[in-house]
């Protein structure tokens, strides 16, 4: 199979300005977060993948399509929910969903049954017979995603889909998107400034800044069965590290013995055992969730 995405050496200038420079990654199948500071590339890398700008410099692959070769057979492929709003006035929530299935190829039959489905699925079911611009920021956010799925695409490109909502609401929008991966199967990019919404939906990160890509990190450690933790070691803790890597640990400490620890479900007495043997003494074993913030704030200051 295919990367969902792979980019080439992809670059792409507004005039004089330079929005991607020399981008390159592949990313695997499931759910990414898109993430960099304003003015990084982020929106300009969305528009090549769903062919709103062309690639010039560069080759991009999407689902092992050619973006620039094959974007009509791309875009059947893909569902977008922009950040901006895109309604059209005057229609129900059901005909601007079955109006996006039309648009999509299909049918007119096709179309409004899979509208009633969509909107169903994201919660507005009861409200499908609404005019558009009577919908609240939070519905409107629902509403298009249901467009974005009416077609029933296998990869979905969802642009800041919880800003504007309230707590409750942001909870069962980031619900809904990690049951469109795990139990649907659907791919993701999620493009957002909220750090917190990849680490509850994404299994991956793609952090890019000043148009290339500063790295690709996997936040899945509990879906691959393990637990990582914070750890303070006093001891023979070189000795140590080297022989519980055997065991599949991935262990990174400093001079004074403090970092972290990822553990394989179930194998920590395993590893405490081993400590002992090797004459390490944990002071300090806290399980820790893996700080989105502090890799992208390293991987930005890193940047050229």
């Amino acid at each position: 199979m295919p990367p969902l995405i792979e980019a080439d050496d992809v670059t792409f200038r507004y005039g004089s300005r330079t929005a991607l420079d020399g981008l390159s990654f592949s990313l695997p199948h499931g759910a990414t977060g898109l993430l960099g500071p304003n003015g990084a590339g982020k929106t300009t890398l969305v528009r090549l993948i769903v062919g709103h700008l062309p690639v010039g410099v560069g080759k991009l692959w999407v689902q092992g399509l050619d973006a620039a070769l094959d974007s009509c057979a791309l875009r059947a492929t893909l569902g977008l929910a922009p950040e901006g709003d895109v309604l059209v006035p005057g229609l129900s929530g059901v005909a601007y969903v079955a109006y996006a299935g039309r648009l999509a190829g299909l049918s007119s039959r096709a179309a409004m049954d899979r509208a009633h489905m969509a909107l169903h699925h994201v919660g507005l079911g009861a409200d499908r017979y609404r005019r558009v611009e009577e919908y609240s920021k939070g519905m409107r956010q629902r509403l298009k995603l249901a467009q974005a799925l009416v077609h029933d695409p296998s990869f979905l490109i969802l642009d800041e889909p919880t800003d504007g909502m309230d707590p409750g609401g942001r909870d069962e929008m980031l619900e809904l998107l990690a049951n469109l991966v795990v139990e649907h199967g659907k791919n993701m990019l999620l493009c957002t400034h909220i750090l917190d919404d990849v680490q509850r939906v994404c299994q991956r990160a793609l952090v890019i800044s000043k148009g290339k890509a500063m790295g690709c990190v996997e936040l899945d450690r509990a879906a691959r069965g393990v637990d990582t933790y914070q750890v303070v070691l006093t001891g023979a803790v070189q000795g140590f590290a080297d022989s519980v890597r055997q065991h599949g640990v991935t262990i990174r400490v400093d001079d004074e013995g403090e970092g972290d620890i990822s553990i394989p479900q179930g194998e920590v007495d395993t590893v405490i055992a081993l400590g002992r043997e090797a004459g390490v003494e944990f002071r300090r074993l806290l399980p820790a969730r893996e700080r989105l913030e502090d890799l992208f704030a390293r991987l930005v200051r890193t940047e050229p």
